[in-house]
């Protein structure tokens, strides 16, 4: 019976390419709770797998693993306090649990092997897990939480900005649904959510696998498969600054390459390449539900994808699935140009059919109670 996971009673090359870093991986599993918190079946199963295809496919350095009885307060707390003593700013640092969550007061938690129902001391409180991003001196870190009420560490005013590379300092969140109950699968199987992630990363082709095109990637995996509503995102205020990690396949021969300059020559012959028009905010917005479709398929039919995704992100409330899927998207779109135009691009046409589903779908699901202002 499935169940779920809330409380209940590398060297130079000829691309210029970022500097190597070290890559330490947490991973937490429980299953065995007692103390009026019920066992799980998979969670234990899914760390260990995730823990798995990380050493054997990805760039993974170091790994601390705590798993049932060794997942107690105390000691996840141990831990937290030893990452941010050794950890650098040249290294990375992946975390995932995957275990219960609960949300009192509107504050989420992690719930650890030796916490008492309904005693909130007892429990990890998300503010923990924040600090500890705001402390680590680390490059990128990503935690990836397979709990109930885990979307409670994100806040939901996003930024617009999707020049995300690996560069630049980053702190990511991707958890396996918002404020809300998650499934923990049949016994013997994995969650919907960490079957759609490793998935993902154990038949991903590329080199190098950024954490937004992992989740375009997985999260329609996820929702086909279940109702629950997952996430991912930057944190904001815990240092996190534009960056995004990249899963690098141990085979890769270069790292993720450094996007080159735009900054144009100055000269008598410098030619001035066209200014695109921003998209007028305002006038997005008051366009009624009627405007707002027929103006985005408009776009569609003339493949001004970017456009369309724009104007989506300006339109749609925030916190809403479709806002989600759009940012990711117009994300996904601005990678792929750049990955083109840097002769990087693989399986463009695949991806392309991707984004432009995603688009289409969007638009055909549009409701009116989805939009801002509306």
């Amino acid at each position: 019976m499935s169940k779920n996971r809330g409380v209940i009673t590398k060297g130079d090359h000829q691309k210029k390419t970022a500097k190597p870093k070290t890559t330490h991986l947490l991973c937490i599993g429980i299953n065995k709770y007692s103390n009026g918190i019920v066992t799980l079946n998979n969670a234990v199963r899914d760390a260990k797998a995730f823990e798995k295809i990380l050493k054997d496919k990805y760039d993974i350095t170091n790994n601390i693993t705590l798993y049932d009885e060794a997942a107690t307060l105390d000691g996840i707390i141990n831990v937290f306090d030893n990452l941010r003593t050794k950890i650098t700013k040249e290294d990375n640092l992946i975390i995932y649990f995957s275990g219960h969550g609960d949300l009192v007061n509107n504050r989420g938690y992690w719930i650890p092997v030796d916490a008492v129902a309904d005693k909130r001391r007892t429990y990890l409180a998300n503010h923990e897990i924040k600090d500890l991003l705001f402390d680590l001196k680390a490059h990128h870190v990503l935690v990836i939480a397979d709990a109930c009420f885990s979307g409670a560490l994100l806040q939901k005013n996003r930024s617009t900005e999707v020049s995300r590379y690996y560069v630049m300092p980053s702190r990511w969140v991707m958890t396996s649904g918002q404020v809300e109950a998650v499934p923990d699968g049949l016994p013997g199987h994995h969650s919907p959510f960490a079957k759609s992630l490793l998935t993902q990363l154990a038949h991903n082709p590329k080199p190098h696998l950024s954490v937004t095109e992992l989740w375009v990637n997985m999260r329609e995996g996820i929702i086909t498969n279940s109702k629950q509503t997952p996430a991912c995102e930057p944190v904001r205020e815990v240092n996190h600054q534009g960056g995004e990690y990249y899963f690098i396949d141990k085979n890769a021969t270069e790292l993720p390459p450094i996007p080159e300059s735009t900054k144009e020559a100055v000269g008598p012959l410098k030619t001035i390449d066209k200014v695109e028009k921003p998209i007028d905010k305002a006038a997005i917005l008051q366009l009624s539900f009627t405007q707002l479709k027929e103006k985005l398929n408009q776009l569609f039919l003339a493949g001004k994808t970017k456009e369309a995704f724009e104007i989506l992100v300006i339109a749609l409330k925030s916190g809403t699935s479709s806002s989600t899927t759009a940012h990711l998207r117009l994300a996904n779109y601005n990678s792929l140009q750049e990955d083109i135009a840097n002769g990087i691009a693989t399986n463009v046409p695949q991806q392309k059919a991707q984004i432009n589903h995603a688009l289409n779908y969007i638009i055909n699901n549009l409701e009116a109670e989805d939009l801002v202002n509306i």
